[in-house]
């Protein structure tokens, strides 16, 4: 029930004004203390760790709290390398069982990813707390033809928890799998309600094969909640399956089913939005967005999206809480990793739109997680689309006249919430910070300062010049979502198009400039401390160092 991503930097005494915004609960700013947890993480993956440093990294991270949990079991979640699962692992026996056990059984059996090399460590922790994982679910069912029937069964007994296994499974599959395990539901009116919620999910999926056979599968369950589900599919991803729907509708009546029957409270939809939020944009276009539902059977559901500029639906996690107490307790981590804003539910889903765009364009599937939830928001419109930002009239009109008043002092942006995960990580930038060796930036001779900053200018912020315009729009964009004061949000505007269309260069514009300093700078605190991210092998230039 776990898994956030993150980067939040410490306000300064006068922040941007906000207006007409509730945050849930203050935001969390102690930045330097989670920059320590990230670094100590981080150092968990240089080779040849003694257990003796495995120790001392443990003890600072129980000195942290409960804080250190979220980014974790995050890497838990993504983590591939046995050896580094088993150092994670070790982490958890510095915190109380309590707050980590169900989460790491509710890992272990959706990490179907893992080999059984990378699963050990993950098992042997749980049989160390009590937990027999000698038998199912914890023990390994390969899905074959020969045991689709007691995969559907695991499956269609498990309720929401079941929609994410299968997809997990059926991601990997092949077609012809694929194809067995659509038709069989089909079939399945021993558990009509379930059969009937995991084609509606399919129905839903990208690629018309799949979506098509979902359809026309659903025509062959004969039960009343197939009616149901055939008369509620709309702005369906693959268009033209119209006629299908009606066809399959028509075989059910021929069958004798025509009336619909309720799905059950845990299936219905859709589902009673509690909140939407959306966390800024980061340099690198990457932002956290969360929805929440109150279901029909008083239990509450959580959606954690990380969205990327460029490869769209990065992630997602589902969480399911008895009550509203765990509900917001599990949102304040979110929204102390994160700084998340309440937005409109409209703006958050046209950014999963262009999300889910972004995916589809590049050939990724969508997370299972995603796949899952798309019908607590029942009839939203969630076919793939380009998002572009508009802006009201008033706060373009007179932009250009008063450029020079709302750049002064541009710099201070990056102090603002809106700019708390504008730190750039990219392997440049620790070679730069080499060149400061202890030394900070800021008091190395004004040659070494320009030197590093132009080249910083030029490798890194020139080539994705348009990139970074953008991301800017789309930053004054979510300002503008959270009612942020209009002087603000021109400021941003402004700071745009001073990039885009002036002479003046890079290294000397005040933002850019600025935006150099403190990425170095980081770097070079993390060098000091005896981290190099460009050791590691696994470290990948389009990823941030998290």
């Amino acid at each position: 029930m776990t898994k956030v991503w993150s980067r939040k930097v410490k306000k300064k005494p006068e922040p941007m004004e906000l207006t007409a915004v509730t945050r849930l609960r203050t935001v969390d700013t102690s930045y330097r203390e989670r920059r320590r947890i990230i670094r100590l993480l981080d150092f968990l993956t240089r080779d040849q760790l003694t257990r003796d440093q495995l120790e001392r990294i443990g003890r600072r991270l129980q000195k942290s709290g409960r804080r250190a949990l979220p980014p974790l079991v995050r890497r838990l979640w993504r983590e591939q390398d046995h050896e580094r699962l088993y150092r994670y692992t070790c982490m958890l026996d510095f915190f109380d069982a309590t707050s980590w056990l169900d989460q790491l059984v509710a890992l272990t059996l959706k990490r179907r990813d893992l080999a059984d090399e990378g699963r050990l460590p993950l098992l042997e922790i749980l049989q160390d707390y009590g937990v027999d994982v000698s038998s199912p679910p914890f023990s390994r069912d390969d899905v074959s033809s020969a045991t689709l029937n007691s995969f559907l069964d695991l499956c269609l007994q498990e309720g929401a928890w079941g929609m994410v296994r299968f997809m997990d499974r059926f991601l990997n599959a092949d077609e012809v799998l694929r194809d067995q395990l659509i038709r069989r539901l089909g079939n399945r009116t021993d558990h009509g309600a379930e059969s009937a919620a995991l084609l509606r999910m399919l129905a839903y999926f990208e690629y018309s094969e799949v979506a098509t056979l979902a359809v026309e599968s659903l025509g062959t369950l004969r039960h009343g909640c197939a009616v149901t589900v055939l008369q509620s599919l709309t702005h369906l991803t693959v268009e033209g399956l119209e006629e299908q729907v009606n066809r399959s509708i028509r075989r059910l009546a021929f069958l004798g089913i025509t009336q619909p029957e309720p799905l059950g409270a845990l299936f219905a939809e859709p589902a009673a939005l509690i909140t939407a939020q959306a966390a800024p944009l980061d340099c690198y276009g990457v932002r956290t967005v969360w929805f929440s539902w109150e279901i029909a059977d008083g239990s509450l559901a959580g959606l954690v999206l990380q969205l990327g500029e460029h490869d769209g639906v990065r992630h997602a996690v589902a969480s399911r809480f008895q009550n509203r107490r765990e509900h917001d307790d599990y949102l304040d981590e979110v929204n102390a990793e994160e700084g998340l804003f309440p937005v409109g539910l409209p703006y958050v889903i046209n950014l999963l739109r262009d999300a889910m765009l972004q995916s589809i364009e590049r050939s990724f599937y969508l997370p299972p997680d995603l796949y899952a939830c798309r019908y607590l928001l029942g009839e939203t419109d969630l076919r793939p689309a380009d998002y572009v930002p508009g802006f009201p009239v008033e706060l373009l009109d007179g932009l250009i006249e008063r450029m020079a008043s709302l750049l002064a002092g541009c710099e201070e942006l990056l102090d603002e919430p809106f700019f708390e995960g504008w730190l750039f990580t990219d392997p440049l930038i620790y070679e730069l910070a080499e060149q400061c060796g202890t030394v900070p930036l800021g008091s190395c001779s004004e040659e070494t300062q320009q030197l590093v900053i132009e080249r910083f200018c030029t490798e890194l912020i020139e080539p994705d010049k348009p990139a970074l315009l953008r991301r800017l729009l789309l930053t004054a964009d979510f300002m503008v979502q959270t009612d942020c004061r209009k002087r603000s949000v021109q400021k941003v505007l402004a700071l745009g198009l001073s990039l885009a269309g002036s002479a003046l260069s890079l290294s000397r514009h005040p933002f850019i400039s600025r935006l150099g300093f403190d990425s170095i700078e980081m770097a070079r605190q993390a060098l000091v401390e005896g981290f190099d991210p460009r050791k590691n092998l696994a470290y990948d230039d389009d990823e941030e160092w998290e």
